[in-house]
């Protein structure tokens, strides 16, 4: 019947006869030549029919065979040594007449063949990548993949061989076959495709349904098509060294990778999350290192993280929206293997503050004594007073103010702060403690560095903390004048606040004795009575007497008085001889002691008249004139 015919199909010729014949195949096969276009003259061999008028021949279409126009039938049959006979032994005539018309007979197994194979443009394939290879049939295929789908073989260096799959094509004679790259695949010399199409249960045929021959013949070079879907890993991760961070201190982790891979921070930067107790989850955010196989992710601690037992890594690199690359282009792979230990990377930026400030116990503070203030941190902290000392600026009496200077604490979480009270200083409504310390240069810090909050919190009732410093000043006081004739001078004392203690033993006198002392509080009276002509003097010495808090009185000021109790003597002269005859007599009058209200009235004259009197203290003159006879 009109059909094309292909490799393994059978042309078969029913040849009819007029009676029935028997063949007889004993010296040979009858056959009946049969031409094609391609492939020359093949017989069509007897098959079956002995003993009847219908006789078969068949050809089996070979590779190769060919004829687009209609086979041609041969004119006659060849007995090939072999009989072909009637009933009663004649031969048959084997001319073949009325053979019918062969023109849609027609023959086509020449499988279609690979005349080429297209490999992927030279480059670096990386990780999701295609790897297509074009397949150039000489005929149009078509491809059919019910019983599975056909592939290329590939092998690569690393990763070994793998499936280039068939993709598109069919109906052309161009099939497209594709592998996509995955991790861990490898080539770098090039890609070897193999050396045949694998069915894998698929078909390949042409449009006569020839099988297409699967060899792959003028696969161009791939020695140029090379693999790099290793994606780099990381080896290892340094972490910062064992310490105590504090505030604005970095840790820096080095993410070593085992390949160098850039990184791209258009679309966000990368980070580490790190874990601490205190602060939760931060970000140790990429610096540098793009370009190498060593990158520096950094958090700088800020105040309030803490972790006493060792920070934690996180278990990989986040890209936020960055990326890692090789140099092939593969994505990095961002899980974090050999982690250094962290269990001695600790956090400390928990700033050391005051819990609370002691303050000295209510009493009135006399000059010399101390005012202690404890402050109390809420950890243990440390003083470097190398550049100066701290202090707290205290306000006492009427903005007068002090500085309680540290003396002792360092290492320990109770520092102490003292002012020393001086004389003048007065507070009688409590004394007012600053707001905070003054570091005055030094620096007060904890184990891990964290500077304290300066700040005085919890500072205690200063109220009944009262300051009297003003030491009771005494006076001395007489009604006498110097020199004086009494022998029982009245002296008043008086000081400036009610005292005790003081008794006429701590009055101190020169060329006297005390008699008559009295008084109470701040007012005292007492005699002085003068031992001997001449001077005489009392004073208070410090510290005999002392006011309600304690403070020692003041020295007092010292009197001092010319006792004279005897009458001055006068002593009169002259110059002039005796007897004399002068009309005006010079007159010498010389006191024992300088002496006050004398006047010429007081010089008693006989005889003569006064005049011309001078002089003062204990030296005076005057003339005597005109002398009676």
């Amino acid at each position: 019947m009109d059909a094309t015919y292909i490799t393994g199909q059978n042309l078969d010729l029913t040849v009819q006869l007029n009676e029935p014949v028997t063949i007889v195949t004993t010296g040979g096969t009858p056959y009946i030549a049969v031409s094609l276009a391609t492939g020359g003259t093949v017989n069509a061999i007897y098959q079956s029919g002995s003993g009847t008028s219908s006789l078969v021949f068949r050809y089996t279409i070979a590779n190769g065979n060919y004829d687009a126009d209609g086979i041609s039938v041969g004119s006659a049959i060849n007995a090939n040594g072999g009989t072909l006979k009637d009933a009663a032994g004649n031969d048959a005539i084997l001319t073949l007449n009325s053979v019918a018309n062969t023109a849609g007979v027609k023959v086509d197994a020449i499988a279609p063949a690979v005349t080429s194979v297209e490999v992927p443009a030279d480059g670096t394939y990386i990780v999701g990548d295609n790897l297509e290879f074009k397949v150039n049939f000489d005929d149009i295929v078509t491809v059919i993949t019910t019983g599975g789908t056909p592939y290329i073989p590939v092998t690569l260096s690393t990763g070994g061989t793998v499936n280039a799959t068939y993709i598109s094509g069919s109906g052309t004679n161009a099939i497209t076959f594709r592998y996509t790259l995955v991790s861990g695949n490898a080539d770098s010399d090039g890609v070897e495709v193999g050396t045949s199409i694998s069915t894998n249960g698929g078909t390949l045929k042409d449009a006569a349904g020839n099988n297409a021959t699967l060899v792959l013949n003028n696969v161009a070079t791939a020695t140029g098509v090379l693999v790099d879907a290793i994606a780099p890993a990381v080896a290892t991760v340094q972490v910062p060294a064992n310490g105590t961070y504090n505030t604005g201190k970095n840790l820096d982790f080095t993410v070593n990778y085992n390949d160098p891979v850039t990184v791209n921070v258009s679309g966000g930067t990368p980070y580490l999350p790190v874990t601490l107790n205190t602060g939760g989850t931060v970000n140790a955010v990429y610096q540098e290192g793009s370009g190498t196989s060593e990158l520096l992710f950094r958090y700088t601690i800020v105040a309030g993280n803490e972790d006493a037992d060792g920070v934690s890594v996180g278990a990989g690199i986040t890209s936020n929206g960055g990326t890692l690359k090789d140099v092939a282009g593969n994505h990095a792979a961002l899980a974090l293997n050999g982690v250094g230990n962290t269990a001695g990377v600790l956090v400390d930026a928990i700033v050391p503050e005051v819990s609370s400030v002691t303050v000295p116990a209510n009493a009135t503070y006399i000059s010399g004594q101390d005012l202690d203030f404890i402050v109390t941190f809420n950890e243990a902290v440390t003083l470097d007073n190398t550049s100066g000392t701290p202090y707290i600026t205290l306000t006492i009496g009427s903005g007068n103010t002090a500085n309680a200077v540290y003396v002792s604490g360092s290492g320990t979480s109770a520092i102490v702060f003292r002012y020393t009270i001086i004389a003048g200083m007065a507070d009688n409504d409590g004394i007012a403690v600053g707001n905070s310390i003054t570091t005055n240069g030094a620096k007060l810090t904890d184990a891990a560095g964290n500077d304290v909050v300066l700040t005085l919190n919890g500072v205690g009732n200063t109220s009944g903390v009262k300051v009297d410093a003003i030491a009771p000043d005494v006076s001395l006081a007489t009604t006498e004048n110097s020199p004086t004739k009494v022998s029982s001078i009245p002296v008043t004392i008086t000081f400036t606040e009610e005292v005790t203690g003081f008794t006429v033993g701590d009055i101190s006198v020169v060329n006297g004795t005390l008699a008559n002392f009295s008084g109470t509080g701040s007012g005292y009276s007492v005699d002085l009575l003068p031992s001997a002509q001449g001077n005489v003097s009392i004073s208070i010495v410090t510290g005999v007497a002392q006011d309600a808090t304690g403070n020692d009185n003041t020295a007092s000021n010292t009197i001092t008085l010319i006792y004279d109790s005897q009458a001055p003597t006068a002593t009169i002269s002259t110059t002039a001889s005796d007897p004399t005859n002068s009309t005006s007599l010079p007159v010498q009058i010389t006191f024992n002691e300088d002496v006050t209200g004398f006047t010429m009235d007081d010089i008693v004259v006989s005889n003569a008249s006064k005049s011309n009197f001078t002089g003062s203290g204990s030296q005076y003159g005057l003339q005597f004139n005109s002398f009676r006879t």
